[in-house]
């Protein structure tokens, strides 16, 4: 522990005699500090753009921490130049990494004796540990570029499938994003509360040979079972759902007879309902269905999930994304996070923009790509003449780390609970905004 408080009070040193300047390039939690003065001139450099004593000590003032000024000016004594900065943040990540491991070994020690699934607890250990040296070690994690760049000249010659590529069975997602997905893309699916967000997952989840899997923090299964039944039975399940008992003959038939393909979807297909899940939650579980097969799994949605031991949003959003990402590079899979946009768009009555998405900061920057699901205004009519809920809506790639951007057309029908692809009109590009 003495080392690691003189690792700190040489940091927080080069900051003072620089001013500042570097703090970004640290990389380190400000909660992995353990020694309050230290931690109080990092949170200032990265808060202020020049410091002094003076400016640390009141800062930390503001944030709630009780020092004393000369807590502060005696860090100034920590070290000769700002310098050697790079090799103070290295040893303290080692440093930081060496004592969260033996946290690790406690926690796992304690229980791992009783546990029921000794390999399972192994892997967790083993899981947790990949992570900490992601996060403080300087590790190798992947294939050399050259193994790389010799693989992709190979597979060009070749002609061979990227069997890496997972599509999802549902075509106009796949055409959208190049053919498909490749494992470790972040993928977010945006839109406004009614549009279809949940319907698009389901409709993820239909192809059983990706033994697909959703975390769903805002439904329960009860909830799902009716919108997947309309689906396959292509008719409103409202009445169903709500008193099967004064259903009408043809919709009790028609129900019926697509109860196999109703359980057969079932049995086929995983959603986690408890609405309590984290992401440490959400990434053991993923691990598991990885194992058994999923080829990708969906969390619906991304502000619901949380992170207690953050100090505001932000840095839960922050911290959320960072999973996220860990996740997929360790588990080589896509992940697809359903959000929802603020009302800007509707406001502004044009197509929404990566600036639309709620609490979204970091998740924009580390997301492979941002899909946008947005209603055109078009109006139907039924049969009978009376108004139809379906909506005429645009599938917009806003942003495609490696496909660019792109855009889809499709109807939009809320009694089949699925979005059924048409040919894109121009026209409605000439729209304010779109």
């Amino acid at each position: 522990m003495q080392d690691r408080i003189q690792l700190e009070s040489a940091i927080a040193s080069c900051l003072l005699i620089s001013g500042g300047k570097n703090a970004n390039q640290i990389d380190i939690d400000a909660d992995d500090f353990v020694y309050m003065p230290a931690k109080a001139v990092y949170l200032t450099a990265l808060a202020q753009d020049a410091i002094d004593p003076v400016v640390c000590f009141a800062h930390a003032k503001s944030i709630g921490m009780e020092l004393k000024m000369s807590a502060i000016t005696d860090l100034l004594m920590g070290s000769a130049t700002s310098a050697n900065l790079t090799c103070y943040a290295t040893g303290l990540k080692k440093a930081i990494y060496a004592a969260k491991y033996q946290e690790l070994r406690r926690k796992y020690s304690a229980i791992i004796k009783d546990a029921d699934d000794v390999v399972e607890m192994a892997q967790m250990i083993a899981y947790e540990d990949h992570a900490l040296r992601l996060k403080y070690l300087e590790i190798e994690t992947g294939k050399s570029l050259m193994d790389c760049c010799a693989d992709l000249i190979s597979r060009i010659i070749n002609r061979e499938e990227n069997k890496a590529l997972v599509k999802t069975g549902w075509d106009m997602m796949d055409d959208l994003n190049g053919g498909g997905f490749l494992p470790n893309e972040i993928v977010i699916i945006a839109a406004r509360p009614s549009v279809g967000k949940t319907a698009a997952a389901l409709q993820l989840l239909r192809n059983k040979q990706n033994n697909p899997v959703m975390f769903s923090l805002e439904m329960d299964n009860s909830q799902f079972a009716p919108r997947l039944l309309a689906q396959v039975a292509k008719e409103n399940t409202m009445l169903a759902a709500r008193n099967p008992a004064i259903l009408s003959e043809n919709s009790r038939e028609n129900f019926i007879s697509h109860a196999s393909d109703l359980l057969e979807l079932a049995e086929n297909v995983k959603i986690y309902d408890d609405h309590d899940q984290n992401i440490d939650v959400i990434r053991r579980r993923a691990r598991k269905e990885v194992e058994r097969g999923a080829r990708f799994i969906i969390i619906d949605y991304l502000q619901l999930l949380e992170d207690e031991k953050a100090q505001n949003r932000d840095r839960a959003l922050a911290k959320i994304s960072r999973s996220l990402k860990n996740m997929g590079k360790e588990l080589q899979i896509p992940i697809f996070v359903l959000a929802q946009l603020n009302r800007a768009c509707e406001i502004e009555k044009r197509s929404p923009r990566l600036s639309d998405l709620r609490e979204s900061g970091a998740i924009e920057q580390d997301a492979n790509t941002v899909i946008f699901i947005y209603d055109t205004g078009a109006m139907f009519a039924n049969d009978d003449g009376s108004p139809s809920n379906k909506k005429r809506v645009m599938f917009k790639k806003a942003k495609g780390r490696d496909t660019g951007t792109g855009l889809k057309q499709a109807i939009f029908n809320p009694d089949h609970q699925t979005f059924y692809e048409e040919k894109l009109d121009l026209s409605l590009l000439n729209r304010k905004g779109t």
